[in-house]
């Protein structure tokens, strides 16, 4: 079994790893030629996204203020984007919980009519993956306050948390 501290220096390394890809992502998005998209349309993939880009875009309500801002973006990103291409939350967020149940993690929960602190200790689900994720983006956003995408963010884990815990797991 690990030890904390073991366990402490995998988390950082993981979340490393994944600002790393968060970064590179954002870097290739950044020096993307979108005019070579014109040249590529033969190939599907790219003729798929021109096409989507292409249609007609729904008519966006006007914005009252940054909270609705922030909460119709993470619509968008948690029931468009995101969903297609990670699949659904419980899915998705169920990958995630293998992961941490393979490096041992597990959700102590307290046994009913036991000692109090007396806990037992269940594998994680969907529902505590969206809470590490929320974790996550809250950590990020202690460091980075200005940033709006850790709030989109923080408002699209806490709907599919939701969704998920609820048991009410939308079929769109």
């Amino acid at each position: 079994m690990k030890t904390k501290k073991q366990l402490r220096a995998r988390i950082r390394e993981l979340q490393n790893i994944i600002d790393e890809m968060d970064r590179t992502v954002r870097r290739k998005v950044a020096e993307y030629d979108f005019s070579q998209a014109e040249q590529q349309k033969d190939d599907p993939d790219v003729g798929a996204f021109n096409e989507r880009a292409a249609a007609p875009q729904k008519e966006e309500p006007e914005i009252l203020n940054k909270r609705a801002e922030i909460l119709r973006i993470a619509e968008d990103l948690i029931n468009g984007d995101r969903a297609q291409t990670y699949g659904p939350p419980e899915v998705s967020f169920g990958r995630i919980a293998d992961i941490f149940n393979a490096m041992g993690y597990r959700h102590h929960v307290q046994v009913e009519d036991s000692p109090l602190g007396y806990t037992k200790a269940n594998k994680l689900d969907a529902v505590d993956a969206a809470l590490i994720l929320i974790g996550m983006k809250l950590s990020r956003t202690i460091g980075g306050r200005d940033h709006m995408d850790n709030w989109i963010d923080l408002a699209g884990y806490s709907g599919l948390g939701a969704e998920l815990a609820s048991g009410e797991v939308s079929n769109d």
